[in-house]
């Protein structure tokens, strides 16, 4: 269920975003009650995976990656909180960007049955200035491998498949 996403340990988000604004991180997804457990946000200059633990939270935050408005990119935060190291990574169109921030966390995943937002979060003003597309949550980490193809998949179908010349017999 959503609520046992992140309590699970491990797992995936994805998204096609378009902003039409960018305001100060706009926030793309969250999840949680309160405070927010899970969560993704955007803005011109970056983008950050925010996810939180019982004794610390993690933040890994891009802004070395510009990002342009009317311009379509793909994200996937891929976590793993079944142990103490707390591993994600998040993707921007298939491969992690080079500036990354990270904040370490400590503990295990938090578990939250807040309510899932998407395009804005409780407690929080304003609403992401966009559009959302192909929005999934799984609870399956997935590798490097499986990010790079999905992307290129579906941003660039030509990149994997050729139709040739009609045979005949």
């Amino acid at each position: 269920t959503i609520d046992n996403v992140h309590a699970a340990g491990m797992g995936s988000m994805q998204l096609w975003f378009r902003a039409d604004v960018f305001q100060s991180f706009d926030r793309l997804v969250a999840k949680g009650g309160g405070t927010t457990s899970l969560h993704t946000k955007v803005a011109d200059r970056g983008f950050e995976f925010h996810s939180s633990f019982s004794t610390t939270h993690e933040d890994r935050e891009y802004t070395g990656t510009a990002l342009s408005t009317a311009t379509w990119y793909m994200i996937h935060a891929v976590f793993d909180g079944s142990s103490d190291a707390n591993t994600s990574n998040i993707y921007l169109d298939g491969a992690v960007p080079t500036n990354n921030l990270r904040n370490n966390s400590s503990g295990t995943a938090a578990s939250d049955a807040g309510d899932l937002f998407l395009g804005s979060a409780l407690n929080f003003n304003g609403w992401y200035d966009g559009r959302i597309d192909e929005f999934r949550l799984r609870k399956s980490e997935l590798s490097a491998g499986w990010v790079s193809t999905e992307h290129n998949n579906q941003n660039s179908p030509s990149t994997f498949y050729t139709i040739g010349n009609e045979e005949t017999a």
